[in-house]
This record gives C-alpha cells, structure tokens and sequence, in this order.
C-alpha cells in the first residue's frame, strides 16, 4: 500500500486499469475456446448427418410417389403418369448416391446396401406388375397390394432405420454440445465473478487512494468560499494530487492575507459608493425580480416622503403609485432591455397641492451575470423646474400674442384700406410694398392665432364639443375643402371611407386637423401626383391616413416634426409656421388619441391619426 502512495497519479491508474484489462482478456479468451468447442460439435450435428436424413425423406417421398404413379398408370390408365414414373426412379438413385457418399456412421454401409438390394427388389416387382394382365382393376389392385406393396414396405423400413442411425447421432451430437454449453457457461461464470470480484477490489482500493484527497480537497474548497481562509488539505504524497494539494494550502494562505489586507478597503470602498448613492440629487431604486425594493437613495425616497430604510422590502406600488410605470417595469424585466417611451409617457407626479413634483422617470434592467436578471433600477430625475418654465413660456406666449393680435388687426386693416384708396396715387413699386406689407401682416396674425391655439390646448383650456360625427363627413370635407387647388396642380385626390363608421369627438377641430395635414400633402406633392384619404376601423378607435407620393421626410426628421416650431430642411420655399403638426398632435391627445407618421424619403409620406369610436365611450 506505501509503495502505491508513493507511485504517480497516472501509473495508479494505469496500474488499476492493466490490472482489469488482464482479467478481461482471460475471460475473453476463455470464453473464445469454449464457443469454438461449441460451434464445432454445432458443426458435426449439422454437416455429418443432416444430409443422410433428409436424402432419406426424399427417397421416402420418392419412393411412395412411384407406388402411386404405377397404380394410376396401369390401373386407372393414366398415359401422363408413365414419363412421371421415370423421373421418379431416377430421383431415388441421386439420392441413394448422396447417401452412399454420406456414409459417416457405423452399420449405416450395410444399412444403405440393404436398402439399394430392396430398392431394386421392389422395382422388379413392379415391373412384373406391369408386365401382367389382369381382368379387372379389383384384380390388379389385389396383385399390387400382395405383391408389390410388401418391396414398398421393405425399402421405407430401410430408409427409416438410416435415419433413425443419423437422429440418434446428432442425438447424441446435441448432448456433448449440451455437456460443452454447460462446462462453458460453469466455467465463464467462475471466472467472471472472480473477475469482478477482483475488479472490484481493485478499483475500491484505486478509488479509495484516489478520491480521500480529493473529498478533503472538496471540504477545504467548500470551507473557503464561504470565507474560512484557514481549511487546509493537510494531505503530502508525492503524485500530482499532492502537488495540487500543496498549491491549494498555498493559495488559501494567500487568499488569507489578501483578505485579512483588503476588507478594510472594501468596507470603505463600499461606505464611500453608498454616500455618493445617496447624496444624489437624482432619486434610485433598485428592485428585485419580485418588483421589491432593494435599495434605495435618499433623494428617491425623499420623492415620496419614505427614507431608505422604511423603502426595502416593500412593493414598489406600495411607494410609487403609477399603474403607467409598473407596466413599464414589467416590460423591462419582461424584454431585459430598456423600454421606449411616447412624448410624456415617462412623467409621474409626486406629493399634492403646491408642493406638487414632477418626476421623469428612467427603467433599467440590472444583470448580475449576461443572462441573468437581477432586477430593475428606476432613475428619477426631478423636472418640476422645468414644467414650470414651460408653463411660464406657455403663459407668456399666450399674453404676448393676445397683446400683439389686436394691434397687428388694426395694422392689417389700415395697410389693406391705405392700399385701396391710394391705388391710383402710389407708383408701382410703393403698391408692391404694400401688397408685400399685407402678406406679411397676414403671416404674423396665422403665427400669432396658432401660438394662441396651442397655448390654450397646453394650458388645459381647449374647449371641446364631443359629438357623433360619421366618418364620411369627415373625408367628404376634407376632400371638397381642396378640390380646386388638388385640379389647379393636376394632382388626383382619393377618399376611402368604412361606411357607417361613427367616432366620438369635436367636428370642426377634427376638420381642422384633417385640413391641416391635407393642405402639407398638397405642398410636398409635385403635379400630377396622388393623395388618398381613408378612414378604417381599428380595434376600438378609428383610423384615419392621409398619403402622398411627394419627396417624403428624411428618417432623421420624422421624430421631431411634431415638435413646436420645427421645420424639415427643403430646398423649396414652403412657408408655414412649424406648430401645425404640433397642434394636430394635442389636438389628437385631447380626443384620446395619437398621431404618427410613415415616411419612406423620395416615394412619399402617411399621417396617421386615431379617435375613439362613438360605441366605445
């Protein structure tokens, strides 16, 4: 046993596996020579004798059919029977001649003699049979059975009693193989158990030598990560298991020091990451797969009147009472990426009355490793200052163009009056200043009535008239609206409406959309283009799309043309303010619904839009 400690790993195992591979090879070789001894007492039972007993049943066979032939050739007066009779006699003798070549067995010569002299006995008499003339069939039948019929019997028993030598040969044959098949399987059983008990013995004391160090390689593995530096292996050989052994104590030694080293700056790293957390400005939550609170910072939990520690363990609805977001979130850990938002879609609103904020808020999926998630992390970004700013831009725009509107009226009235009665006192020249004054008034009291609008939509003071309007109407004004300029460019107008389709909401503000995004169509469309309005069913609301086959918009520009005052770069000189799109949208919105746009650069553009069904609210 000490001098198996002190071999190597690999000659251990090749030591235990030779050993196993010469009891393998015994069995095998053992096992070889008894299933040749079997097969060649096999052999003798099947060539020695098969071939003499079945040459006996045929001439069996031979033999009874010629009785037969030579009683309905002479008898019954069959003239097919005689070429028969010929064929037969000459079957019997190749079999008798198979037979006398077989001759294997002892008395099966004098056996196959007597059988050949019956053979020729019974034939003699059927010629005599056959020479004789009889003066009825009941005569020659009785001369047949007396005379012939008692060769018949002779030659069967002879064929009988040389099959009957042969059956108890293999017989005899089928024992000895039996005897051999028993020694054999005595024998392999004998040695396969001492086989496998020697096997058995070996590969327990192999694997016992073997898997000792590596369990206390296991325990001392298992004790240090869960952070007990001190386990050692405490096992010397000198084959590589005591060489890994060695390297291990020697790494849990330094793995000792190195924490014993380090913990302190851990701890510190750790205290000095928690302080930033939580001196953030912006609030955070990190939630597990369940949706509860982790962790959290103070600013976030300031948001909500909590701190940190009251935060953990709780539901994030239990805090953040926005049904909106806990669907986001559940789409981030659903999807493990970041969800999109809508305009909007990510403000939330905290605390009530003046002290009232409002927050944007970011999803994160956290990963502890690739493909598995750990959680969600919410970034709240405070942006109560910022509404306020749009509040106070939306209020200033609102008085500013009420102010400037009345003002800019008079100005128009008094250019357009001035230019009426002074068409005949002014030159050419002064009369175009004034046509180019007008325009420009013009201009600026379009610009100033849209501010107005979208402050009004923005400030929540739109007035809406919610009604039933069938879609036809919608479409059919629309189109009517723009007939005679659509034929001035030769551009074809289309409308496709569902009939019967009913939506809930204001027609003339309606109206004002669909003219609005009909009259762009028109201007981005070169002649003898196409524009096509449709309004279909969709789910619960209903759509309506306005499409062109004009220059399209650039992708880079489709997500912000429905921002205020944003004009998409043209080589042509459209004009227009760039807060028409802008108020189709809060238009939309109002009536509960959205507006997009699809847009494919040089072969077109379609705006969008949906408005809830009459027999859905």
């Amino acid at each position: 046993m000490k001098k198996m400690l002190n071999l190597q790993l690999r000659e251990k195992i090749l030591l235990g596996f030779g050993l196993v591979m010469l009891i393998l090879l015994v069995v095998f070789v053992v096992s070889l020579s008894s299933l040749l001894k079997l097969g060649k007492a096999s052999e003798a039972i099947l060539k020695q004798n098969y071939l003499s007993i079945e040459a006996m049943h045929k001439m069996l066979d031979n033999v009874e059919q010629h009785y037969r032939l030579v009683y309905e050739h002479y008898i019954q007066k069959s003239e097919a029977s005689g070429k028969a009779i010929v064929d037969v006699q000459l079957d019997f003798e190749q079999w008798l001649l198979v037979e006398k070549s077989n001759i294997t067995e002892r008395g099966e010569l004098e056996a196959s003699k007597q059988l050949e002299q019956a053979y020729r006995d019974y034939i003699y008499r059927a010629g005599g049979f056959q020479q004789s003339s009889f003066s009825s069939p009941e005569q020659a039948y009785r001369y047949l059975d007396k005379h012939v019929r008692p060769g018949l019997n002779t030659v069967r028993d002879y064929c009988m009693q040389i099959a009957k030598i042969n059956q108890d040969v293999m017989t005899r044959s089928s024992q000895r193989a039996k005897t051999i098949a028993h020694k054999a399987t005595f024998t392999l059983v004998v040695i396969g158990l001492l086989g496998l008990l020697l096997a058995a013995v070996l590969s327990l004391t192999l694997s016992s030598l073997i898997v000792r160090p590596l369990k206390n390689m296991l325990a001392a593995m298992d004790k240090v990560s869960k952070g007990d530096y001190s386990a050692r292996t405490e096992y010397r050989a000198s084959d590589e298991l005591g060489i890994v052994s060695g390297a291990f104590d020697h790494m849990a030694q330094k793995l000792s020091e190195y924490h014993e080293m380090n913990i302190r700056s851990i701890l510190r790293e750790k205290q000095i990451n928690e302080a930033i957390l939580q001196k953030m400005d912006d609030g955070l939550f990190l939630l597990d797969t369940e949706f509860h609170i982790a962790n959290a910072n103070l600013s976030g939990a300031r948001f909500f009147d909590s701190t940190p520690t009251a935060c953990k363990g709780r539901h994030v609805l239990e805090l953040i009472r926005n049904e909106a977001m806990y669907e986001f979130i559940k789409t981030t850990a659903a999807e493990k990426k970041p969800p999109s938002f809508l305009e909007g879609q990510n403000i939330l609103v905290a605390g009530q009355g003046g002290s009232r904020q409002y927050l944007q808020f970011f999803l994160t999926p956290v990963f502890l490793q690739p493909e598995e998630l750990l959680g969600v992390m919410i970034l709240l970004q405070d942006i109560t200052h910022l509404k306020q700013l749009d509040k106070l831009k939306s209020e200033f725009l609102m008085i500013a163009s009420h102010e400037l509107k009345t003002p800019l009226t008079s100005i128009n009235m008094s250019i357009s009056l001035l230019k009426e009665s002074a068409e005949t006192k002014l030159s050419e020249a002064e009369q175009e200043l004034l046509q180019i004054a007008v325009e420009d008034t013009n201009r600026l009291k379009a610009l100033i009535n849209d501010l107005l609008d979208i402050s009004k939509i923005e400030a929540g003071k739109i007035e809406l008239s919610f009604e039933s309007i069938p879609a036809e109407a919608i479409v059919s004004k629309a189109l009517h609206s723009f007939q005679t300029e659509a034929a001035n460019k030769q551009i074809e107008l289309q409308g496709d409406f569902e009939t019967g389709l009913q939506v809930r909401g204001d027609f003339s503000k309606i109206a004002w959309i669909m003219t609005n995004l009909l009259s762009n169509a028109l201007r981005f469309t070169p002649e003898k283009g196409k524009i096509e309005i449709r309004a279909a069913r969709a789910g619960s609301f209903a759509q309506f799309s306005v499409a062109d086959n004009g220059i399209g918009i650039p992708y880079e520009h489709q997500n912000k043309i429905f921002d205020k005052f944003y004009q998409v770069p043209s080589p042509r000189n459209i004009g227009g303010t760039g807060l028409g799109l802008s108020i189709c949208r809060e238009i939309v919105r109002a009536h509960g619904g959205t507006i997009w746009v699809e847009s494919e650069p040089g072969r077109g553009s379609t705006f969008i839009f949906t408005l809830p069904l009459a027999d859905q609210t």
